[in-house]
């Protein structure tokens, strides 16, 4: 059985240009993270990179994701809402809205499977079944959420939204992630 390192994604850089880059910039880090959950899960890690690979996935779903779900959910929703755009994306707008709490739910079951792991690398094969199966759900979960955001969350944006409205919504996205902000602590 030979030890591996695990290869860490990209740090979020803040959000530039047009927001609906900057969401599907978010979903690549989320697929990211999350294959970096399952490669964890299944991997043979040295206890360093196994702790340094769960302290990334534990802190981008910490602290990243609550910003995107915020973005999604303050700063997009309302305005395509007001626009009363067509009802695929009213629907899209309504499922992946009851989504996210159970996409919260299923990270905060996670969360101490990681926070164990960065405190102590040894403990992955321990750990290991249990943050597959976690992970396994997770993914579940993400595949159609991110999909349906994709096909017509974010098409609405490019299409219904003013570049004002535009406008706002990217400046929202980047005082979210302000330090200091009180999003962005």
């Amino acid at each position: 059985m030979s030890l591996v390192q695990i290869k860490l994604p990209e740090a979020e850089p803040e959000p530039t240009g047009h927001p609906v880059d900057a969401l599907l910039a978010c979903h690549a880090r989320i697929r990211e993270f999350t294959d970096l959950s399952a490669r964890l899960a299944s991997s043979h890690a040295d206890p360093e990179s196994a702790r340094s690979a769960a302290a990334a996935v534990r802190q981008y779903f910490a602290l990243a994701l609550p910003l995107h779900e915020a973005d999604e959910d303050l700063s997009i929703a309302p305005r395509l809402r007001a626009l009363q755009p067509p009802d695929t994306v009213l629907q899209a707008l309504d499922l992946v809205a009851r989504q996210h709490p159970d996409i919260d739910r299923v990270i905060g079951r996670m969360m101490p499977l990681w926070e164990a792991i960065e405190a102590d690398g040894a403990k992955l094969p321990a750990l290991a079944e249990q943050l597959s199966k976690a992970t396994e759900r997770l993914s579940m979960i993400w595949t159609p959420h991110l999909s349906l955001e994709e096909a017509e969350v974010f098409p609405a944006i490019r299409a219904l939204l003013t570049p004002e409205a535009l406008e706002a919504v990217r400046a929202e996205m980047a005082e979210r992630r302000r330090p200091g902000s009180a999003e962005g602590q």
